[in-house]
């Protein structure tokens, strides 16, 4: 077996893309997911911070392995530095267990720190990835846990076969925020108001918010306007903004769309941002978000983050539950010099579903 490993010129590997991603995720076919439009958005220049990295594995002239990063500035300690997010990584389902997804890793981490990188991100949730990862210098920093607020027990119950149990639940569930008070809890001046994502920008001064919501946190993907237009374009979903207002000066914001978890739908948490004076009345939000799941007839509200960052989002207090689902925060440090400790510590990140490409 001879196989070649080389940088594909950006755009110019669409048609070797789609028949490896409908090789390696069939469940996909049919969905905006495995098509043309998908990847150009995906793989284009738009919300980038450096030229696109791919990388292909081709043997006799058929590509057996894919391997991307999308450049973004991340704020590391405070300070700007270009990191990228792995994602796509695939082995055509031949040539699996040969040595190729290793080989793939650790040719394009090496292109990737000769271009000027200093870090990849990644998010698995598929355990059989992990050794070959760490085969090539990437380490496990984090679990990210699944959460979810359960709005309607009946839908989460009848996809394990048990509606007769949902229904009989269901008045509970009904009552549980009122009885911890979490439908109650408001605070003087505070709502909330929904835009899709055109007009909140519109409407909103998110670069006031952000401007101060990142002095908060130390560690995070930079996330100005341009990157948000980007990232919530993506071809056959649509997202919305519930921004948390005091006295119409945004103070929080939640950017969700719905989407499948197995068996029922969830309004799915993308971000979730709030300055941290205003944590305590965060349930305003949270009450706004759990409302939105019973009008769009979904059976709760999910979010993915660190333990540390469920603590400090008050997602427990606010009704969430942590389920045994996770995915798990990776990295490979690939600058001059050790890498900083900060890039392996929960307390020092905010990562949610935003910061990979999963919803």
């Amino acid at each position: 077996m001879s196989v070649e490993y080389v940088t594909l010129a950006p755009g110019a590997a669409v048609s070797d893309y789609l028949s490896l991603f409908a090789d390696c995720f069939p469940e996909t076919l049919g969905t905006s997911l495995c098509t043309a439009p998908h990847y150009h958005w995906k793989y284009g220049p738009a919300g980038k911070n450096a030229p696109l990295l791919e990388y292909g594995g081709y043997e006799d002239g058929r590509i057996i392995g894919y391997y991307a990063a999308l450049p973004f500035h991340y704020s590391l300690g405070g300070s700007s530095v270009l990191g990228s997010l792995v994602c796509d990584v695939m082995t055509h389902s031949s040539m699996r267990g040969r040595g190729i997804f290793t080989s793939m890793g650790r040719f394009a981490t090496n292109s990737m720190a000769r271009t000027g990188v200093a870090f990849c991100t990644g998010f698995p949730i598929r355990p059989a990835v992990i050794p070959g990862h760490l085969k090539v210098g990437w380490r496990i920093a984090f679990d990210l846990p699944i959460y979810i607020r359960i709005v309607d027990i009946r839908m989460v119950l009848a996809a394990r076969g048990m509606r007769w149990a949902g229904s009989l639940l269901q008045p509970a569930v009904a009552l549980y925020p009122h009885f911890r008070g979490l439908s109650t809890r408001r605070a003087n001046n505070l709502y909330c108001s929904e835009h899709t994502v055109d007009s909140f920008f519109d409407r909103v001064d998110y670069a006031r918010f952000y401007a101060q919501w990142r002095q908060q946190h130390e560690n995070h993907l930079i996330r100005k306007e341009e990157f948000l237009r980007w990232r919530l374009s993506a071809p056959g979903f649509q997202y919305r903004m519930v921004a948390l207002q005091h006295e119409e000066r945004l103070v929080g914001l939640a950017i969700i769309r719905n989407t499948r978890s197995p068996g029922f739908e969830v309004v799915g948490i993308a971000d979730l941002m709030i300055l941290d004076e205003y944590l305590p009345a965060s349930g305003v939000l949270h009450g706004e978000l759990a409302a939105l799941a019973r009008r769009t007839g979904a059976a709760g509200v999910s979010a993915m983050c660190s333990i540390p960052e469920a603590g400090s989002l008050r997602l427990a207090g606010n009704g969430y539950i942590r389920t045994p689902y996770k995915f798990q925060f990776i990295a490979k440090w690939l600058a001059d010099g050790d890498p900083p400790g900060r890039l392996w510590d929960a307390r020092k990140w905010h990562l949610m579903w935003l910061d990979a490409d999963t919803l």
